[in-house]
């Protein structure tokens, strides 16, 4: 439903009858409990807290509070953490621990909800509720439809059951394919999550939810997981929603394209003759005559005493994807001295050994010094820490060596055709290079298999993502070209 249905409107549902006569009534009651729900959980959720810092004192809260982040808080509880949304209803309504018994020496186990339920006397409306809240187990639910305002489609992706969940302020800024983590309760004809996470995953964390759950198939011996085993592995779910949380807003690692982390630095030796370093170090610019070199070169009396080699290669993976051998580094000689920029560690090592295995005593290594962090660099890591604007964090970072955002109105029109060629070039090859997204599969390959799809789909939905902000990206893919060249349609 995209708009408001009028009540002499076709019903959205396709029966060919008016809306007043055929879904309008039903959607009346669901929204008329939905609210009426709402409201006895709006009373008993103070109440709930009201009770457990009488009776456990406050540092229940702290307990379980610490003991939600895996004995890893972030600090002490904070009544203001975003986190809230989904640690509170847990608390009240999942939390185990101990509790001495009214009247008596023993203890029990049990929950808040359900010590409150056994002591007070309660409306009919509010023991369903609480019942209903703590048999509720929290999993991770795939974001598959969405009615702003009105409600979404969830995929449980670990008993793999949808829920049609009514949803009124979440459903607003959700996007497809996003991940929640929630429970998600069933009373009357209402079906609600009593608590959600305040961030959502990125569509490409199903492949670690759905290694997870083999795991958990593996660990349980069946062939199908249930609410016992969500309640079983309650812990496991939660750490892993919290650790990827915590990674997606940590500074993100820049890479280059050998995969290597981003440190630029430069390899120093003196050399005895830059004629003799430049003949021994030629080759390493691959595919690059020496003839070119040398028209680029300093040549007195006949000999090189300054030169640029521009060290060339790269994996097969990268030479696939990048359409030919990749910059690993620029050589520099002269005046005695052979500097070589790399933005590795690994580089640096690498190009050390080559110098020193192919000018032996005519090259001193000196030092390597590590090159100062640009401004920029610095200011992206604050921004991602921060958690202000993890998008445009990780779009800068991708503009590193991994086709990043790029405003293609500020260059000269042949660099832009130029650019524009490598994007089509690349995503031409993309469909049949391995992705670690998918399991190391081709996306060809993914497209024949069940999972596979449910992975691509997943992909490609996070690559519609960066279609959102506001710069040009020359490496933008055509998402509809990509569904066409692999059998997948909407």
């Amino acid at each position: 439903m995209t708009g408001k249905v009028g009540r002499n409107d076709p019903c959205p549902c396709g029966s060919g009858r008016k809306y007043k006569k055929c879904c309008q009534e039903s959607f009346d009651d669901k929204d008329f409990n939905y609210r009426r729900w709402r409201r006895v959980e709006a009373d008993l959720i103070p109440e709930l807290f009201a009770y457990a810092l009488e009776n456990l004192g406050p540092e229940a809260i702290e307990d379980a509070w610490s003991e939600f982040h895996d004995h890893e808080a972030p600090g002490a509880y904070d009544p203001e953490s975003p986190m809230n949304s989904v640690f509170m209803p847990w608390f009240l309504f999942n939390w185990i621990h101990e509790t001495k018994l009214p009247d008596s020496p023993d203890f029990s186990v049990t929950t808040i909800a359900v010590s409150f339920f056994r002591e007070h006397e309660l409306s009919e409306d509010e023991m369903r509720l609480i019942l209903s809240a703590t048999k509720a187990p929290y999993s991770l639910c795939e974001v598959r439809e969405l009615t702003p305002g009105v409600g979404m489609t969830l995929f449980d992706l670990f008993r793999r059951v949808k829920h049609e969940v009514i949803e009124r302020t979440a459903s607003q800024t959700l996007k497809k394919g996003e991940i929640l983590y929630c429970a998600t309760t069933h009373l009357d004809n209402v079906i609600s999550n009593v608590g959600t996470s305040p961030y959502a995953l990125r569509p490409i964390a199903k492949r670690d939810i759905l290694a997870l759950r083999k795991w958990m198939l593996d660990e349980s011996g069946a062939a199908e997981l249930t609410v016992d085993h969500l309640v079983k592995f309650e812990a496991d779910i939660r750490s892993f929603y919290l650790d990827t949380v915590l990674a997606m807003f940590r500074p993100p690692q820049l890479r280059n394209t050998d995969n290597d982390p981003l440190l630029p630095q430069k390899v120093h030796f003196d050399i005895e003759s830059a004629d003799s370093a430049f003949r021994a170090l030629k080759d390493l610019a691959e595919g690059i005559s020496e003839d070119e070199l040398r028209s680029d070169a300093t040549v007195e009396d006949g000999l090189i005493v300054k030169a640029e080699i521009s060290w060339l290669g790269g994996t097969r993976e990268a030479r696939q994807r990048l359409g030919g051998p990749v910059l690993l580094g620029t050589i520099n000689i002269e005046h005695g001295k052979l500097i070589i920029s790399v933005n590795s560690t690994r580089r640096a090592k690498k190009i050390r050994r080559l110098v020193e295995k192919r000018l032996r005593k005519e090259a001193i290594y000196k030092t390597t010094l590590i090159e100062p962090i640009e401004p920029e660099v610095e200011k992206m890591w604050a921004t991602a820490a921060s958690g202000a604007s993890k998008l445009a964090a990780e779009e800068w970072a991708q503009g590193t060596e991994r086709s990043g955002v790029i405003s293609l109105a500020d260059l000269p029109p042949e660099v832009r055709a130029k650019l524009e060629e490598t994007a089509r070039q690349h995503w031409i090859t993309w469909v049949d290079l391995p992705v670690p997204a998918l399991n190391n599969m081709t996306p060809r390959e993914a497209a024949k298999s069940e999972e596979g799809r449910e992975l691509l789909e997943s992909l490609l939905l996070d690559y519609e993502r960066h279609n959102y902000g506001p710069n040009e990206n020359f490496m933008r893919p055509d998402i509809l070209e990509l569904r066409r060249e692999l059998g997948l349609y909407v």
